[in-house]
């Protein structure tokens, strides 16, 4: 699986922690309960290969200038359109 077919659209993405419950609850973004991730959270749950993951993350590191991607992630004026365009440009 890949991250664009986890963040399909905006209500399965979050902010401020790796994944969310349906009740907006923080959890471990491998939960089977889990229904939002941040960008961080999705590469956890889509990419299990530790070297598949190092690399992309490092990928988003070099194409958003920003490294930890949490913090890319959540900062204030962050969109889904700003994630969601670093899924498509990097295809992940």
């Amino acid at each position: 699986m890949k991250v664009k077919d986890l963040l399909t659209d905006e209500s399965k993405w979050t902010q401020n922690v790796n994944a969310r419950t349906e009740d907006g609850s923080p959890c471990e973004p491998k939960s089977t309960n889990a229904t939002q991730w941040c960008l961080f959270g999705a590469l956890c749950k889509c990419y299990k290969d530790h070297n598949e993951f190092t690399d992309m993350v490092h990928r988003i590191q070099k194409h958003t200038g920003h490294d930890p991607i949490t913090t890319w992630n959540d900062v204030k004026h962050r969109t889904f359109a700003d994630v969601s365009a670093i899924i498509t440009a990097l295809n992940i």
